[in-house]
């Protein structure tokens, strides 16, 4: 794999959304959150609950990883580690989690929602560590290649 000069500032990207995967977990189980209390939370015009703070939290992370993850260039280097499809569905929850953010009257798919956190990130998270492990590799290689 050809890593150019690009080999640090991915690895900066790919370890801020890991960070962010990691916080979504933790955030999910204090919250308590089960797949009827995450898509079911009640929303009312005059007060938020707790659980609706909770869930918001979530999704500003899912639009921050997001966010990281589309700050890898040229993310196509990395399709035979994190899939296209992977990065896709990234981009996609991004959008609609900062929709969600910013306009709580386009109702998301908080069932889809959830899938997405429970499933597919923890599968996510583990294409991530291989690329930073990738990446570590060759990083220290080429400190060792340098200092020889």
């Amino acid at each position: 794999m050809n890593f150019g000069v690009s080999c640090q500032r991915d690895q900066k990207f790919f370890e801020s959304a890991l960070s962010k995967i990691k916080k979504i977990d933790y955030m999910m189980r204090k919250a308590g959150f089960t797949k009827e209390t995450f898509i079911d939370i009640e929303i009312s015009r005059n007060t938020v609950s707790e659980k609706e703070m909770d869930r918001l939290a979530i999704l500003y992370c899912v639009v921050h990883m997001g966010e990281s993850l589309g700050g890898v260039k040229e993310p196509h280097r990395w399709h035979s580690i994190i899939s296209k499809e992977a990065f896709d569905m990234v981009k996609k929850r991004r959008n609609s989690s900062g929709h969600d953010y910013e306009h709580p009257e386009k109702r998301m798919d908080y069932e889809d929602m959830w899938t997405f956190l429970t499933v597919d990130c923890m599968k996510i998270k583990a294409m991530i560590e291989e690329a930073i492990k990738i990446l570590d590799d060759h990083l220290h290689g080429t400190e060792a290649e340098m200092t020889a």
